[in-house]
């Protein structure tokens, strides 16, 4: 993620380049920002992402020299990579990165040819064709394949909550780090940075790993990549609140609320670091985002700036 710093650069360009008439100085003064750092470049890539008022690219004044100073740009990046991957291959280091960059293409690619999808923002509840209830939170992503001797869930991203249905074929959900196998159970698995947490609400998992294998009880959460696996008791003994479109915060800092906001939100939150750690009570709506800021607004000291439709800021009140 680009820093703040450059994502508002970058959005008050996009503004100016939309926006008539565009001066010959504007138009140097863009190209030298966007040409001279690779963050200036990654915070445009972003903002083109995220935004959904801007008219397109091909609709703004001066397209053509937009798009030459663009590519030009994206031509150097490229090269460097090229040097880059050259010198990693000597050290040994190619395959990881090659691997990383590879794996966030097949996230990507995966979520899009998914049989169930969310976009960001909205749940799904789904009944399987075995009677299984499954529940798909924001961006997430499942395929199923079911037959005569297995119920196979491979989960591709998100967080899903599952319901399972007695069935004399076993229901099993693979993930990129362990295959899980569910015994007569409810469970949630939810994608964090680099992990995978499982929290079972009802009944017993088996979770296999590469190097061990382990029976995750009701009333546990385990935490899991391709080397670790950390078990916990659950701090969620009930099912999941995300069901009912309900966070809730216990004495929670706020930056911890706003992390699960901007899972929500099509755009992007900022957050003042004066008041990270103001602490948050309460059950906020997490599917709206604009009632969940408009109640923190009521409790703390905090004003909420909206530069655009998919731009948040949240800061300190000015007294």
């Amino acid at each position: 993620m680009p820093n703040d710093q450059s994502l508002e650069q970058a959005a008050y360009w996009f503004a100016i380049l939309r926006n008539q008439p565009i001066t010959e100085k504007d138009m140097q003064a863009w190209e030298e920002w966007y040409s001279t750092n690779t963050e200036h470049q990654q915070a445009w890539a972003y903002i083109e992402q995220v935004q959904q008022t801007f008219a397109p690219l091909h609709n703004m004044p001066n397209n053509l020299r937009i798009h030459k100073t663009l590519t030009q740009a994206n031509k150097r990046l490229v090269k460097r990579r090229s040097v880059l991957l050259s010198f990693v291959a000597l050290t040994g280091s190619s395959l990881t990165i090659s691997w990383l960059w590879r794996a966030e293409l097949s996230q990507q690619t995966g979520y899009w040819l998914a049989d169930l999808k969310t976009p960001t923002g909205k749940q799904q509840q789904h009944l399987l064709s075995d009677g299984s209830h499954l529940w798909l939170n924001t961006y997430s992503a499942v395929n199923l394949k079911y037959d005569q001797h297995t119920r196979l869930i491979e989960f591709i991203t998100g967080e899903i909550f599952i319901k399972t249905a007695k069935d004399k074929r076993p229901l099993k959900v693979s993930t990129n780090y362990a295959k899980l196998t569910a015994l007569g159970t409810e469970f949630n698995i939810l994608e964090k940075e680099s992990t995978i947490e499982l929290t079972v609400h009802s009944g017993a998992v088996r979770l296999e790993t590469a190097i061990q294998n382990y029976v995750i009880e009701q009333g546990y959460s385990v935490t899991f990549n391709a080397s670790e696996v950390e078990i916990k008791p659950s701090q969620e003994q009930q099912q999941p609140s995300w069901l009912s479109g309900i966070f809730i915060a216990k004495n929670i800092p706020l930056i911890d609320l706003v992390t699960q906001l901007r899972r929500y939100f099509s755009g992007h939150i900022s957050l003042d670091s004066q008041i990270e750690q103001l602490r948050v009570f309460g059950r906020f709506p997490i599917t709206n985002t604009h009632e969940c800021l408009a109640l923190l607004s009521d409790s703390l000291p905090i004003q909420i700036n909206q530069r655009f439709s998919w731009w948040i800021n949240l800061e300190a009140q000015k007294i």
